[in-house]
């Protein structure tokens, strides 16, 4: 649950525990049909319609879990109907009330949420309620908590859950025209709304392997007017329930003589759907749009080889877009053709010369696919089955055939490519056979080993890892497909990742699994910041077409790519039947390992063990240390607490006094109230001095900076060295001198993997010097060693064995010498 919105329901819990229960109905009065009958579950009353008791042996009775069970009143009439049913809520205070309200010594409410639901084991319930929860999540963690229900419920378990209902709009318009998508918002107390709808929810539901069994619209329990509730009911299945495929067929049968048009935007839409189906925008009219010019740019690449071969695609005049796609040609003839053409408008580095053609090529195809294909899709009659949005350009699907597009797109696809050569032929009357136009409709705009950027780029990369195992890439590597070309032609940066020669032959055409994926989040997105910084227009535009967004932005996109990447895979696996795969990783010891992250703390979070990194600072060094004047910090493993070494989180006004600063430095310490419009863009929290005897800010996590920031000191900093993750420390000792002397104050970014040779902040434990110290070194590597130098000659270099277990040696690295106003190099 959204962290405001869960902290809103503990500070007001016993407010809504007694307004959830004086309402009457609500979600309860479905309870019977959902898990009364079908599908593995007992009836729970006999035909006479007598109560069966527990001693009948017919009786079987099933195990509902109620996820956000709040006050418990739902709970308890479950507990009431006969059912064996548990309660979980992400706040602790509604959970206490609802063990106090249940009657029932075999019920349990657990404290968790979603989307993990760390708490509940796989395949444990049969029946999982969930009402007016999904509503508070984040977009980005809708897909892991569907996927979670998804882990806990058996075989044809079902699944019972409400969202709010969207208001029509009251501006007369028509439903193909007016678009009105829900945004994100919080209601007047802060609540999160995340503005899903129910049609995206149940086509998300079902590439998941859910099978809609009924639907209801109702008025709201507490009587509020303005609010409706969807009530969907799902079984958990392979198969899928019905799909509006006739309707598909029915348009591509329609009059698909005389031109290519229809096929081809059915290809495209199939392909959208598949690969890039992030960029629906869903409607509160049951309907979903797509932009013309997305559309228009797979048009380019599938019109441009056939028409380069002077392949005819209408049996009348020829098409309408022909003469700025041929002159696109002939440009490019000379210059690498459409491969040369698609990296260089991905990279935003079209030639002046050739801007105006391209401009005027996607017009024409936008004006073709609306004008043409979209407005004659069910034969005769204008826009009688898709409409078309003048004022954003973008095509009107409905909802169900968007869902059918979605599902059954890999087949669509090759069915229209068949039926597109085939049409082809007769309209070159036969004097070309069918199989060469498949050859050139398959021509991929980046062929599957064209891949010499992001190897260039990799191959310049001092030190890396296998993306899959985490093994050291020392002198040979691949790059690996993580969606196997063989799914989805897809040569995207973000899809491009070096993995060890043996890991990536043993995962050839599979996907890897959901816990691996998640596992190797922090060296996946690692990689992608590093090639977005090389190839920051290319990766931009890609990125954007996979996750859906119109314009690429810093804001949070690594966290977006990453949910709508995850999210690709596991659904591409359902779908595709395609195996699953996980590294076994020979480690020097030579015994197999599945390697992960798992102790290697995450810049986005630990998720795996729930555990944060707390800072405060190592005793103060004796002279028989291995090095007396070096600095260094100790960063211990702490549990999620109130208490931190001992001591409760301090209040910001002691954080600044605790984290003073030296006097005549020229900066000036300030609370977070004073700066809070400003953080991370022109201040960043000083966390203390690296120095032996001072502790750095009590209970402050510098991997969970954001979530602390309202507790620590802030310091101005140069505005382009202020981002998340990074944080000041001000250095007591000479060992990196002349780089960074003594007393100097310099930034930080927190977990960065290092290109070698940057000045970095050892991990706990590593050094050898005192239990859990860290130090500030110079990171290189042989072929079996981590090497930590000093730039001041009189220290010696620490050398850690690569097989170091507590995982990547560094906690940090420094970027930026706020006293000498440099970069650190």
């Amino acid at each position: 649950m959204d962290d405001r919105t869960l902290k809103i329901y503990s500070e007001n819990a016993a407010e809504f525990a007694a307004r959830y229960d004086s309402c009457d109905g609500g979600i309860s009065a479905y309870f019977a049909e959902a898990f009364g009958t079908g599908s593995g579950l007992a009836l729970l009353t006999s035909p006479s319609g007598k109560s069966k008791c527990k001693t009948d042996p017919s009786f079987t009775n099933p195990r509902i879990l109620d996820i956000g069970c709040g006050s418990g009143r739902d709970l308890r009439v479950l507990h009431d109907m006969g059912f064996s049913a548990d309660g979980v809520d992400a706040c602790p205070e509604l959970a206490e009330i609802a063990t106090a309200s249940l009657n029932c010594g075999d019920a349990r409410v657990f404290v968790d949420s979603l989307p993990e639901l760390a708490e509940i084991a796989d395949d444990s319930y049969d029946g999982v309620l969930c009402s007016a929860v999904l509503m508070h999540l984040p977009k980005e963690e809708l897909f892991d908590a569907v996927f979670a229900v998804r882990r806990i419920l058996k075989e044809h378990g079902r699944l019972l859950l409400s969202i709010p209902q969207p208001v029509p709009s009251t501006q007369n318009s028509s439903p193909k025209t007016h678009h009105c998508p829900p945004t994100p918002n919080r209601d007047s107390r802060g609540r999160l709304f995340s503005g899903i709808l129910p049609e995206e929810l149940k086509l998300m539901l079902e590439r998941l392997g859910f099978r809609l069994l009924n639907r209801w619209i109702s008025d709201d329990s507490l009587n509020r007017a303005h609010r409706k509730w969807a009530t969907m009911l799902f079984e958990l299945e392979s198969a899928t329930g019905e799909r509006p495929i006739d309707t598909i067929e029915s348009i591509l049968s329609k009059d698909v003589k005389v031109a290519t048009y229809k096929l081809a935007l059915f290809r495209a839409l199939a392909n959208i759907a598949t690969t890039n189906y992030k960029a629906a925008i869903w409607t509160r009219y049951n309907t979903v749009e797509i932009s013309t010019r997305l559309l228009a740019e797979n048009w380019i690449e599938y019109y441009w080889p056939v028409l380069e071969a002077g392949i005819k695609q209408t049996t009348g005049r020829p098409v309408a877009f022909r003469k700025p796609l041929e002159a696109l040609i002939d440009f490019y003839r000379s210059r690498g053709g459409l491969s040369a053409f698609t990296l260089q408008f991905r990279n935003g580095l079209i030639p002046k010369e050739a801007q105006k053609i391209v401009k005027n090529l996607v017009s024409s195809l936008r004006r073709t696919i609306w004008g043409q294909p979209v407005r004659y899709a069910g034969g005769g009659e204008d826009f009688s089955i898709l409409g078309y949005n003048k004022q954003n350009q973008h095509v009107v699907i409905p909802a169900e055939i968007w869902q059918e597009l979605c599902l059954m797109g890999t087949w669509i696809q090759d069915a229209t490519i068949l039926r597109w050569a085939e049409l082809t032929a007769r309209i070159n009357k036969n004097e070309i056979k069918a199989s060469q136009v498949i050859d050139c409709l398959l021509t991929t705009p980046i062929q599957e080993r064209d891949v010499s950027a992001a190897k260039s780029f990799y191959d310049s990369l001092g030190s890396k890892e296998c993306v899959w195992s985490g093994r050291p890439l020392l002198n040979k590597y691949e790059l690996d497909h993580a969606i196997p070309f063989s799914l989805w032609k897809n040569n995207d940066l973000w899809n491009l990742l070096p993995a060890d020669p043996q890991v990536n032959g043993s995962k050839s055409d599979r996907l890897p699994t959901f816990d691996t994926v998640k596992k190797r989040k922090d060296c996946i997105i690692y990689y992608w910041k590093a090639i977005h910084a090389e190839f920051p227009s290319r990766f931009a535009y890609e990125a954007a077409k996979f996750t859906g967004t119109e314009k690429f932005t810093d804001a949070n996109w690594e966290n977006r790519l990453f949910a709508t990447f995850s999210e690709a895979i596991e659904t591409t696996a359902i779908q595709r039947g395609v195996g699953r795969w996980e590294p076994d990783v020979i480690a020097s010891d030579g015994k197999s390992h599945n390697r992960s992250c798992r102790h290697t703390p995450s810049a986005y979070g630990d998720t795996d063990n729930k555990r944060r990194i707390n800072v405060h600072m190592s005793r103060k060094r004796a002279a028989s240390d291995f090095e007396t004047d070096i600095p260094t910090i100790e960063l211990p493993f702490y549990p999620d607490s109130e208490m931190v070494c001992g001591k409760s989180r301090s209040s910001a006004a002691e954080l600044v006094e605790d984290s003073s600063l030296d006097e005549g430095s020229g900066f000036q310490l300030l609370e977070f109230g004073e700066i809070k419009n400003k953080a991370y863009e022109c201040y960043l929290p000083f966390v203390g001095k690296l120095t032996a005897s001072t502790d750095l800010t009590a209970g402050f996590a510098i991997e969970d900076l954001d979530a602390e920031s309202s507790e620590a000191p802030w310091i101005e900093v140069d505005p382009k060295e202020c981002k998340p993750k990074r944080f000041v420390v001000q250095v007591v000792g000479d060992s990196m001198e002349p780089t960074i002397d003594k007393f100097d104050y310099v930034v930080c970014e927190y977990h960065r993997r290092p290109y070698n040779s940057t000045v970095v902040v050892m991990s706990p434990g590593v050094t050898g010097l005192v239990d859990g110290d860290c130090a500030v070194k110079r990171i290189s590597e042989d072929a079996d060693n981590w090497i930590f130098s000093s730039d001041n000659p009189k220290y010696d270099p620490i050398i850690v064995p690569k097989d170091f277990s507590d995982g990547y040696p560094i906690i940090g690295e420094v970027v930026y010498n706020i006293s000498k106003q440099t970069k650190v190099k």
